[in-house]
């Protein structure tokens, strides 16, 4: 294991969460093709969520659902 030859990802990034959102994302993970590691899946949610803003319509003047809001 380790990470894979070429890929370029040379930004540490840390952030903490709670015990649902891990359980939400490893819920998620572990029904998607390949099931991507913990890290991936978030990477992956994220770039769903910002294709997802860019391409809907805006709800709020932010243009991000109030769910979303943090």
């Amino acid at each position: 294991m380790g990470r894979p030859p070429g890929r370029i990802q040379h930004r540490p990034f840390q952030m903490r969460v709670s015990d649902e959102f891990l359980k939400s994302v490893d819920k998620w993970r572990l029904v998607q093709a390949g099931r991507p590691s913990r890290a991936k899946a978030i990477r992956q949610l994220v770039e769903l969520g910002l294709l997802f803003r860019k391409e809907s319509p805006k709800t709020k003047a932010s243009g991000v659902p109030s769910r979303a809001r943090i």
